[in-house]
């Protein structure tokens, strides 16, 4: 989309769309998917999200300009989360809190800090990632969408401290909550929960929990409902960076019931796609130690494409905006 119109006519959609008191950011997902790597429009993002954050005294009005700053600012700093930008992310995440308290906008609220959960949980802060998640889920009004993620990002953080139990019963209350929910007109959103999410969501965390059950559960999804999804043209256009990710899950679960050759063919598929961000490079880095460890030939295609594409990526600080 971006390569036919232009990254400044993608960024005054979204921008009219907030404005509008429609749904805001309505094409989110669709967006992040289309920005790779995304630094250009990433620093648009910001640009307007300081324009809309900034010089306007006094209680917001009933078309909320402080709302609207606050989703540009909150999907700036998914972008630079994405990109391991962590002090610009903090930034806006700090400005996104801040507007939704002056909008008096809970969801954006437990939106700020179900982010910076992911962002905590993508670093391998697994305790810290689920004290935020449960947070989100006290701000963020019940069975909003940012209730069902936060719900689903501390369901992987139990999964990633290998606590089964919990595990499951996060993931069966989003089951609960998201099974009654219509199909949203706009699937890619990336604010927005649904049962497609929910599927993908469950894979993953099965995936992460190293449980045998993931591999059956992965293959169903990922070929029937997951990948169809993403890479189609329906729904809302296809999402190859949300394919990548789910190719990458697919490889751990398969690392746990030590079927390492297909893990890496799987995982090749993903990092020769060139769609993997930063956020994502702890996923393949642990596949390939994996099939390394097999001893596999195939180990050592698989970690150069990888530095080839990708390179020794350092570990980037992240700041500690909500101890």
């Amino acid at each position: 989309m971006i390569e036919q119109v232009g990254p400044e006519h993608v960024l005054a959609t979204v921008v009219a769309a907030i404005g509008s008191g429609g749904h805001a950011v309505s094409s989110v997902g669709g967006i992040c998917d289309a920005l790779m790597p995304g630094r250009v429009v990433c620093k648009r993002v910001d640009r307007q999200a300081s324009v809309d954050a900034g010089g306007r005294p006094g209680a917001p009005p009933v078309s909320s300009p402080a709302s609207a700053g606050g989703w540009l600012s909150l999907l700036a700093a998914t972008c630079r989360i994405d990109l391991r930008q962590y002090p610009a992310a903090a930034a806006r995440l700090r400005t996104a809190g801040q507007l939704a308290d002056h909008a008096e906008h809970p969801e954006i609220k437990g939106w700020c800090l179900e982010t910076e959960a992911w962002q905590a949980l993508t670093e391998g802060e697994y305790q810290h990632a689920m004290i935020l998640s449960q947070g989100a889920q006290d701000v963020a009004p019940r069975r909003s969408s940012a209730y069902i993620q936060a719900t689903g990002q501390e369901g992987r953080a139990w999964a990633r401290m290998g606590e089964g139990t919990e595990n499951r019963a996060a993931l069966n209350r989003i089951h609960q909550m998201v099974s009654p929910v219509p199909m949203p007109d706009r699937p890619e959103h990336h604010f927005r929960y649904d049962l497609a999410k929910s599927e993908a969501y469950t894979a993953t965390t099965l995936s992460w929990l190293g449980d045998p059950a993931a591999v059956g559960y992965e293959r169903q999804v990922l070929a029937r409902q997951v990948l169809a999804r993403l890479e189609s043209t329906d729904d809302g256009g296809p999402r190859p960076r949300r394919a990548a990710s789910a190719r990458l899950d697919l490889a751990l679960a398969l690392l746990a019931t030590d079927e390492p050759g297909e893990a890496g063919h799987i995982t090749l598929q993903a990092v020769m796609s060139g769609l993997l961000v930063p956020s994502n490079y702890w996923r393949a880095k642990e596949v390939i130690a994996g099939v390394e460890e097999q001893g596999l030939a195939e180990a050592v295609e698989l970690r150069e494409a990888y530095r080839e594409l990708y390179g020794r990526s350092s570990k980037a600080e992240r700041p500690q905006l909500s101890a």
